[in-house]
């Protein structure tokens, strides 16, 4: 799972980030490991729904970015195919698209 996670950093340090966007990323994802561990343990839901907040709480974060959707995607795909991998509950987390901006009539 180290490695899985550490994929995902490396995918986030290498975007084209601001230092902000990057730093609560970093963190939110730096959280990881623990709930994993717990969720490995107990098989809490609970642990599962806090992966799932953090995870969506980074999907957000880097919504306003330039390569926000690209690091997103990618973010989720090294996550799912983890969780494949593992046995764990597929992610229910989507990518935002870019909001699309209504002209108006004259």
């Amino acid at each position: 799972m180290d490695a899985d996670l550490q994929a995902v950093r490396d995918v986030v340090n290498e975007a084209k980030l601001t230092d902000e966007v990057r730093h609560s990323v970093l963190f939110a994802l730096n959280q990881l490991p623990k709930l994993y561990g717990l969720l490995e343990q107990s098989q809490d839901s609970r642990h599962f729904d806090d992966i799932g907040r953090r995870v969506e709480g980074m999907v957000n974060k880097l919504r306003g970015e330039k390569e926000g959707p690209k690091v997103s995607a990618t973010l989720l795909t090294l996550l799912r195919d983890m969780h494949g991998r593992r046995g764990i509950q597929a992610l229910s987390v989507k990518v935002p698209t870019a909001a699309k901006v209504r002209k108006r009539s004259s």
